[in-house]
């Protein structure tokens, strides 16, 4: 599959692929100390429209989680975005 289309022969004359997968040592320490901050020191965002038309509020805490994702987008929170992400890997034989 990595080679069709890319004009590389398979075999002997072409790509060796080999991986292997090791979490090391402080990337173990560092996953540890995760966490997710609270949005407590918020202000309450407004009610979105769309809940109001339907009858609907947010809870106030839902409300200060928006208010702090629109200061994030509006880039008034520092915000450092982590991507960590677990797979099965198939079997090697």
């Amino acid at each position: 599959m990595l080679l069709q289309g890319r004009d590389i022969p398979a075999g002997k004359e072409g790509v060796d692929l080999a991986w292997r997968v090791k979490l090391r040592e402080k990337e173990a320490r560092d996953i540890t100390l995760f966490s997710v901050p609270s949005s407590d020191r918020f202000e309450m965002a407004d009610n979105p429209a769309a809940r109001a038309e339907q009858g609907m509020a947010l809870y106030p805490r839902q409300q200060k989680a928006l208010q702090r994702m629109l200061d994030i987008e509006a880039e008034k929170v520092a915000f450092e975005e982590y991507e960590h992400s677990q797979h099965l890997l198939p079997a090697i034989g």
